[in-house]
């Protein structure tokens, strides 16, 4: 079974990865980027030096700190030529117990297999 604190390590990396910034991981729980470590399981973001953790919590303080120290620069939009709003990642609600696919195995094994679905 795998931990929350976990998953938030898996989604971190990936989300350093697709960033193009490079990381180690000196812990389990931490991921190290220069001067700033960050936490994913609490979401806490340490910079060297500094006694406290930065204010801002989660992927949207890591990026915070990131861009103070020129890691990540923010997004722009092309058409307008504006810093957008930060990346925010959401956590999926979890599937209802009684939900199940609205096609039959049928129709699934023919989309997975690149085909039309038979028609009923």
């Amino acid at each position: 079974m795998y931990r929350v604190s976990d998953l938030a390590m898996t989604v971190a990396k990936a989300w350093l990865r697709e960033s193009g910034v490079a990381f180690t991981v000196p812990t389990r729980n931490q991921l190290k980027v220069g001067e700033i470590s960050f936490f994913p399981g609490d979401g806490k973001t340490f910079v060297d030096g500094e006694q406290v953790a930065r204010p801002a919590l989660g992927f949207d303080g890591l990026a915070r700190a990131l861009r103070e120290f020129g890691y990540i620069q923010p997004p722009v939009d092309v058409a307008s030529k504006s810093a957008r709003a930060p990346l925010r990642l959401v956590w999926p609600a979890p599937l209802a117990a009684s939900h199940k696919p609205s096609w039959s195995s049928g129709q699934s094994r023919a989309l997975k297999n690149g085909r039309s679905a038979p028609k009923a």
